[in-house]
């Protein structure tokens, strides 16, 4: 069973945009509408492949075997029940740029009821956007992808709703459209803006009711990557209109994690390491090419002695290539946190019909 990482461990990770604004991560204002900026990107050293040598805390990013996106293939993941109702936000909604996304918070509402998943209220804590989106559905991907990360208030667990956005010339959808028209005043990292009152986001509430939801129990799709994450995926995508997808590709720029392995198989950067160091083994064993200087030739090894066999000879590991990982290294939102993501294994919705 995996561990849950201390909360006081994920302290220094406040601008792990996923679980902003949770109470994992609460958010936190640097004054003058300023707030921290992530410490993570999409590129070079801090990109994704390297995101685990950032902290100690990402073990997640590159041993977990239960991490998010993932393509949705048509019959590897269970259709989950639909919510009977969603709970809109109300009052003033605040839009913020972390660095590594745009998101929006509502205090209003945190602590109402957005939906009831299996049995259990969740409220809605933020919602952010990914620029071009991190799920496929059957190897197809998508332009915008919106995450809304809801927190069980009795456990601390959580569900990421995740809506995809395809292109459109004949049709928008009004909360998107909303806030692209708020983008410029966002534009700079570590900046904030109010909205005044809520978004009309009725064609979501109606969206997340009514279109087939896939549900798996994956990680969050950012440091520290943490396991135990419920994520209902709508399949059939939202119309997004080229005026507005073009404004948040200008100030989000691109912040898709890449597609991880099938859930429960070995984490893909594993995989690439171990790749990697067969590799240089391989290499490191070439015969010299025609015309190289050859080595000297060395001496047969010392015969055994008497009564030991060349099976009780002692072997030198060789390369320096990531030693095993046990799955206690890695965290997870555990126990009562990690329902229902405890039900929902392998692709398949343990929950009630």
């Amino acid at each position: 069973m995996y561990t849950l990482l201390p909360l006081a461990a994920l302290a220094g990770l406040a601008s792990a945009s996923c679980l902003h604004g949770t109470s994992y991560l609460p958010r936190r204002s640097t004054g003058n509408n300023t707030i921290e900026v992530a410490k993570f990107g999409y590129t070079g050293t801090t990109g994704p492949v390297l995101w685990d040598s950032l902290s100690a805390d990402n073990v997640a990013c590159s041993a977990g075997r239960f991490q998010s996106p993932i393509n949705i293939a048509d019959s590897s993941i269970a259709t989950a029940p639909n919510p009977t109702s969603y709970t809109l936000p109300t009052g003033p909604l605040t839009f913020e740029n972390l660095g590594s996304t745009v998101e929006v918070l509502s205090e209003a509402s945190g602590n109402t009821s957005a939906l009831t998943f299996d049995g259990k209220a969740y409220s809605l804590k933020q919602f952010h956007f990914h620029t071009p989106a991190e799920h496929r559905v059957s190897d197809e991907h998508y332009p915008l992808e919106m995450h809304m990360v809801h927190e069980a208030p009795s456990d601390g667990s959580l569900v990421v709703v995740a809506l995809l956005f395809d292109l459109s010339t004949t049709a928008a959808t009004p909360l998107v459209k909303a806030l692209a028209a708020a983008l410029p005043a966002i534009a700079n990292p570590g900046t904030a803006t109010p909205l005044g009152e809520a978004a009309d986001m009725a064609d979501i509430a109606k969206h997340i009711t009514s279109t087939p939801l896939r549900a798996y129990a994956g990680s969050l799709t950012t440091p520290p990557c943490k396991e135990g994450v419920t994520f209902l995926l709508a399949t059939e995508p939202l119309p997004l209109d080229v005026e507005s997808y073009n404004a948040f590709k200008r100030v989000v720029k691109f912040n898709a994690r890449f597609s991880q392995g099938a859930l429960g198989e070995e984490n893909l950067l594993r995989v690439f390491a171990k790749e990697n160091e067969g590799r240089q083994r391989a290499a490191a064993n070439e015969t010299p090419a025609s015309g190289a200087e050859e080595a000297p030739a060395t001496s047969a090894p010392p015969a055994l002695p008497e009564g030991q066999g060349e099976g009780d000879a002692a072997t030198v590991p060789v390369g320096g290539g990531p030693g095993p990982v046990t799955e206690g290294a890695v965290s997870t939102l555990d126990g009562p946190r990690a329902t229902p993501a405890a039900r929902v294994r392998r692709g398949r919705w343990a929950g009630r019909e």
